[in-house]
C-alpha cells in the first residue's frame, strides 16, 4: 500500500463512520484510526515509519483492529464486514449484512407531513397528462390527505417488495418480451430523478425518514463526498436518523 492508497481508504472510512461519530470526526482522524493497519498508534507516526505501509493489508484481522480503535477512542461499536466491505467496495459483503427481504415500515405523509406507520393507511396519488406523463408521485394518508388535481393512485402496499418494484419498472419499459409487439419507445415517466427518489421511498428502508435530513447543512458537508449507492444503504439511512449532529436546532 502507498500513501494515495492509504488516503483514498481514510476518506471510505471517514464516510463510513460519518454517520455513527458525527461532524467532529474529521478526515485526520480517520487516518490515525486507519494507521492501525499498519500496527502503529496514528498517522504521525505512520509518516515517521512509512515502511510499515506498504506491508499493511486490507483484510478482516486488519478491519477488526480498526473496529477495536473506534471503540476504544470513541465508544463505538462498528462490524467488521460491513467496514471491509466499504474498504474494499465489496458489494457482496455488504449485501450479507442486509435482511432479506426487509422492507420499508414508515413515510411521512407529503400533505400533512405527519408519520404513516401504518402501510394499510397509507397511499399513493399522482397526476397523468393527457401526453400520457407520469408525475408529482405522493405518498399521503389515504382519504384524509388526498389532492383534487392528482388523478391516478394506489396502494402503497402494493409498491412495495418484489412484487411492487416489478409493477414499477413498467412505468419505465414494458421489458425484454413485450417490447418487439410495441411501435414506439415507451416511458411514462419524464422526470427520471423524480422517479428514482420514489422508487427508493417505497423499496429502501429509512429512506423516506432521512430526506427530512437531505437539506441539513451538515448532512450536505458530510455526504457530499459518499459514493452514490453507500449513502442510501439503510445501515447508513438508520444511523444518520439518530445522529444527533442532523437535528433541527
Amino acid at each position: 500500500m502507498d500513501q494515495s492508497e492509504f488516503k483514498q481508504l481514510a476518506r471510505r472510512l471517514h464516510n463510513h463512520l460519518i454517520p455513527h461519530l458525527g461532524a467532529a470526526f474529521k478526515l485526520g482522524h480517520a487516518q490515525d484510526v486507519l494507521a492501525a493497519l499498519a500496527g502503529v498508534r496514528d498517522a504521525r507516526e505512520l509518516r515517521a515509519h512509512p515502511e510499515r505501509l506498504k506491508n499493511a493489508i486490507v483484510d478482516l484481522e486488519g478491519a477488526e483492529r480498526i473496529c477495536k480503535r473506534v471503540e476504544r477512542s470513541y465508544g463505538t461499536k462498528v462490524d467488521a464486514e460491513l467496514l471491509l466491505g466499504e474498504l474494499r467496495g465489496d458489494f457482496a459483503t455488504h449485501r450479507t449484512k442486509l435482511t432479506p427481504g426487509e422492507l420499508p415500515r414508515a413515510w411521512i405523509c407529503d400533505v400533512c407531513h405527519k408519520l404513516i406507520d401504518n402501510i394499510d393507511r397509507g397511499y399513493v396519488i399522482w397526476k397523468s397528462s393527457v401526453s400520457g406523463k407520469d408525475h408529482d408521485f405522493k405518498i399521503i394518508h389515504q382519504s384524509d390527505c388526498d389532492l383534487a388535481d392528482h388523478d391516478s393512485s394506489m396502494a402503497l402496499r402494493d409498491c412495495l417488495g418484489q412484487e411492487g418494484l416489478n409493477m414499477l419498472l413498467m412505468f419505465l419499459s414494458p421489458g425484454k418480451m413485450l417490447r418487439p409487439f410495441e411501435k414506439g419507445p415507451r416511458s411514462s415517466i419524464p422526470d427520471l430523478d423524480e422517479w428514482v427518489d420514489f422508487v427508493r421511498r417505497v423499496q429502501i428502508p429509512y429512506y423516506d425518514l432521512a430526506r427530512q435530513l437531505f437539506n441539513h447543512p451538515q448532512f450536505i458537508a458530510d455526504f457530499r463526498d459518499s459514493g452514490e449507492w453507500t449513502t442510501y444503504r439503510p445501515e447508513t439511512l438508520k444511523a444518520a436518523l439518530s445522529n444527533p449532529a442532523y437535528k433541527s436546532e
